[in-house]
């Protein structure tokens, strides 16, 4: 008796077919019954038992090509067929966004808008510590307001008798006179300067303030106008209204006040509006003071 030969397809549509089954058992107890079906379809189409049946019944004999075309029609689809655990994330992932937005809107609306409202009171006069102050009162008292500015920096206008500090010198004006010339007559023969212009005498005080010797000079002092013109003292129309020359590098201990005026020629039109003054007699720049003139 003749035995019959078993091809190599033969093998492997029974070893692919039992795979495919124990993948499709596996699939549907992890939820994936689509994916199961597909791949359950894939395994009988070349499981030989099951054609043989098949073809019996519906009388009609499937090709070994057709067998492994549909094989992997079946793959394709069970590759096209989303996976649960994926479905499952995704729509929680897209639940909790939802649920997110949701209560981030109803905080939104329940919540109160708080408008930041201040109210200021006007500036005070600017203080000869070159300073302005004012004070604000929140309104609505909202959280993490930003309170507006309440201090600032200013140029403080002296007036006659107010002490400017410059460095380790304190300067007191005491009057502020005006002439067109400066000095005496002596036997029909005028002894002293005459102006150019007019001239201007700050009667002043000068205290060292410091703990040490500074020298002072008339040179430390300019006049300033309103278009900006610096005016330098005349020392020698200085001398002539001290009768020295006190103010002309005059080294003062600590503690010690000198009095005098400091003289300057400036023109007729000349509007005065603040003072400047050195720290001493070797820096390169001054302090600026509105003053009254």
């Amino acid at each position: 008796m003749a035995r019959k030969k078993i091809g190599v397809l033969h093998v492997l549509g029974w070893i692919v077919g039992i795979s495919m089954f124990l993948v499709s058992v596996t699939s549907l107890f992890s939820g994936q019954l689509i994916a199961a079906i597909f791949v359950l379809l894939a395994g009988l189409v070349i499981f030989p038992p099951f054609m043989k049946w098949f073809e019996s019944k519906v009388n009609i004999e499937l090709t070994t090509w057709l067998r492994i075309i549909l094989f992997f029609v079946f793959l394709i689809l069970i590759s096209l067929v989303p996976h649960t655990d994926e479905t499952n994330s995704s729509e929680e992932i897209s639940s909790q966004i939802n649920n997110l937005e949701t209560s981030q809107s109803l905080e939104i609306e329940n919540m109160e808008i708080c408008e930041e409202e201040w109210e200021c009171s006007e500036w005070s006069e600017c203080t000869l510590e070159s300073k302005k102050t004012r004070t604000c009162i929140s309104v609505n008292n909202c959280i993490g307001e930003t309170e507006p500015t309440t201090t600032k920096t200013c140029v403080p206008s002296y007036e006659i008798g107010d002490i400017i500090n410059a460095g380790d010198f304190n300067i007191k004006i005491n009057n502020i006179y005006y002439d067109d010339q400066i000095g005496e007559n002596y036997y029909g023969y005028f002894m002293g300067a005459e102006a150019n212009g007019e001239f201007i005498i700050l009667d002043l005080e000068v205290e060292n303030v410091g703990d040490s010797a500074k020298y002072f000079s008339d040179t430390m002092i300019k006049l300033i106008d309103k278009n900006g013109r610096e005016f330098s003292a005349d020392s020698t129309a200085g001398y002539y209204y001290n009768s020295d020359y006190r103010f002309n590098f005059y080294n003062i201990n600590p503690g010690i006040t000198i009095d005098g005026g400091i003289v300057f020629d400036i023109p007729v039109d000349a509007d005065l509006v603040s003072i400047g003054v050195y720290d001493s007699y070797a820096s390169s720049s001054y302090s600026t003071f509105k003053m009254f003139f």
